[in-house]
């Protein structure tokens, strides 16, 4: 099945590299460059050390608020998700503000905490918390109550219930969440370098789009390509690993 499944994404990959190469035939590389030129622009970069610093930046920043507003997200979700007065108080509120585009959001915050990294950081963990709190509530609220006063019944404390219950049940709608903010942070951090930063993969593309560097920005393309895929892969084979048991899916 794994075998199967990596011909697959090396038969989708060659794909999207032979219709790349050929549109390059009909449009001048001042406007498409090819895999090959791409492919040598990055070469350089990764030999003067820009590209991969560029890259741990980009990545500091996601991974650091991707996990803070998963995590937060994850507690919220579970709380409103059992506590019906908590979800009719304060549910109507997370469904407004969670409709608030992250890019309108990248001005404010650099008011709010500056240009440093704590701009981005929140933004993305904006970015976040309302996916993984929407997917959790979902899922704890899913929980039959049943199971809940079976497990009452055989002598479960309500710490026991919320520990061997309600979070085991709702484990796959939060991983699913993670996941899918995942993409988002992507989203959020690319915004935010481009708007009101001086480094990142973000920051990179703007810079090149302004000096019509086109061959730089399709390895900021192909690059943020690469973080996302392999990231995704990695997230979801240690959930896998780690988690199997809770029926992950993916």
């Amino acid at each position: 099945m794994l075998r199967r499944k990596g011909f697959v994404y090396l038969l989708s990959l060659s794909a999207l590299l032979a219709a790349w190469w050929g549109f390059t035939a009909i449009i001048p590389p001042l406007f498409l460059p090819s895999p090959a030129l791409t492919a040598q622009t990055g070469a350089r970069m990764v030999v003067d050390g820009e590209l991969p610093n560029t890259i741990f930046v980009s990545m500091s920043r996601i991974l650091t608020g991707w996990s803070l507003g998963g995590i937060v997200g994850a507690v919220l979700g579970i709380v409103l998700g059992r506590v019906r007065i908590a979800r009719a108080i304060f549910l109507p509120v997370v469904e407004y503000l969670r409709f608030v585009p992250p890019v309108t959001l990248v001005s404010l915050f650099v008011i709010w905490f500056g240009v440093g990294e704590t701009s981005k950081v929140v933004l993305i963990v904006w970015t976040v918390v309302f996916i993984v709190l929407v997917n959790t509530t979902a899922g704890a609220a899913s929980v039959r109550d049943g199971t809940i006063r079976a497990a009452r019944c055989l002598g479960a404390t309500h710490a026991q219930v919320i520990m061997r219950v309600i979070i085991p049940e709702t484990v796959p709608y939060i991983v699913t969440g993670f996941q899918i903010a995942l993409g988002n942070a992507f989203m959020a951090i690319v915004a935010a370098e481009m708007l009101a930063a001086q480094s990142g993969v973000g920051y990179m593309i703007w810079n090149a789009q302004v000096y019509a560097q086109v061959d730089r920005m399709f390895v900021g393309f192909v690059t943020l390509s690469l973080m996302g895929f392999l990231t995704d892969r990695f997230v979801y084979g240690l959930s896998r690993r780690l988690l199997g048991h809770y029926r992950i899916v993916g």
